[in-house]
């Protein structure tokens, strides 16, 4: 990697230079974390590249101006999650991989979405995967006959019980541990066969969930961010 810098229109700019064996042509990413990055193909003649990187001033303006300086750190299942964030000139998809503790997120260009709706999004996937089928698997386990099971982004609650059995959960659940999401789960479950919160009702959570107080404590301490 070799740091380069070209002025274009009386403005300075600074970028890494990538020589990749894979790469087919010239192509531009933009990283919060990296800066600007030119990756070319080997052989690629070094003046082709700067009349490359000349011609997409505007892009780079423009993705330099939005990129977040350094990197954000989330939550997912109880870990804290580090976010990289590129912005690459020819994806035509948003694309989030996740890797050990690190979430990788690459953007098209012209993208509006800011980070926070990005990771948000990739959240809401996780939500979906994960938590609709440990419904059923916990429903199926002790018993509960559930109707719809349903993921939103509820601003003050992280579950849900109808009268009906329908049941809905906050995407959000999924920075917690897997613990506290069971908690939750059976909580909402539990409300099937007592809409309420009488002793009763406790009494069958704490039948599934012995140490269900400290799960709902820890939960308690963190409130629902938007």
């Amino acid at each position: 990697m070799d740091s380069q810098k070209l002025i274009i229109r009386g403005t300075e700019y600074h970028y890494r230079l990538i020589v990749s064996n894979k790469a087919k042509h010239a192509r531009l990413q933009a990283s919060a974390e990296k800066g600007i990055q030119l990756i070319i193909p080997r052989g690629f003649p070094l003046k082709t590249a700067e009349l490359f990187i000349s011609s997409k001033k505007d892009w780079i303006d423009k993705h330099l101006n939005k990129l977040v300086p350094g990197h954000t750190k989330h939550m997912f299942l109880g870990n804290e999650l580090e976010i990289k964030h590129d912005v690459i000139a020819v994806a035509k998809t948003y694309n989030a991989e996740l890797n050990g503790n690190t979430l990788f997120i690459t953007s098209p260009p012209g993208s509006n979405a800011s980070l926070e709706n990005l990771y948000d999004a990739w959240l809401k996937m996780k939500a979906y995967n994960y938590i609709l089928g440990r419904v059923k698997e916990l429903a199926d386990k002790h018993g509960f006959k559930t109707g719809r099971i349903t993921i939103r982004g509820q601003k003050t609650r992280w579950g849900s019980c109808s009268r009906t059995g329908n049941l809905s959960f906050n995407f959000r659940l999924m920075t917690h541990n897997t613990r506290i999401i069971d908690y939750v789960i059976i909580h909402e479950l539990c409300h099937i066969k007592e809409l309420n919160h009488s002793d009763k009702f406790w009494k069958l959570v704490l039948e599934i969930i012995p140490d269900y107080k400290a799960l709902r404590q820890k939960l308690k301490s963190n409130p629902i961010s938007q």
